[in-house]
């Protein structure tokens, strides 16, 4: 079965996508600039709580930050690096290599996953409501984001180590209780 997120209108994603990367670097402009690995992190992290809060589950009586483990988010997320993969290969970005590589200090995100989603997380879903995008796809969308945040960084950041950063991060999103329930 092909992922219906392929059969959407690209010019339409494109659009979605480049309102929530310039939202990311809005957001995260400090008088630097802006980190790539925050930027890619961020959008990893937004697509992990995505798929975290596709569960249906309550996080009322959870304290924010804490890790919880979901069976469901588990398999969505084996999909959801299998899409990152694919979306890297299209890009021209080895998808064999660098996932699960370490995370250079230096280059580690400068923010926690709860506070890059609590920072990116309803400018995200506004984008998305805006733009009529599915919630289903809505996680695809910000995975999609992440890969072309790899891309656009190449010249400054080994995009092997922003797929261990995606990586990380998609998976660190999918486990950490949010900030809001």
């Amino acid at each position: 079965m092909t992922d219906p997120f392929f059969q959407l209108d690209w010019q339409r994603i494109e659009t979605i996508s480049e309102l929530f990367q310039n939202r990311i670097i809005e957001l995260l402009q400090e008088d630097r600039g802006v980190r790539i690995e925050d930027a890619i992190s961020g959008a990893a992290a937004v697509a992990g709580c995505q798929l975290l809060r596709a569960t249906g589950m309550s996080f009322a009586d959870m304290e924010p930050g804490t890790m919880v483990l979901v069976e469901e988010v588990n398999e969505s997320g084996i999909r959801h690096l299998g899409f990152l993969s694919a979306i890297c290969d299209a890009f021209d970005i080895d998808p064999s290599t660098g996932w699960t590589d370490p995370i250079p200090d230096n280059n580690r995100p400068g923010q926690t996953i709860s506070d890059l989603t609590d920072l990116l997380e309803i400018p995200f879903l506004d984008i998305c409501g805006e733009s009529d995008l599915e919630e289903d796809l809505r996680p695809r969308l910000a995975v999609f984001t992440a890969a072309k945040l790899i891309k656009a960084g190449e010249e400054i950041l080994d995009p092997d180590i922003g797929k261990a950063i995606a990586l990380a991060s998609l998976v660190g999103g999918s486990k950490t209780v949010p900030n809001r329930a």
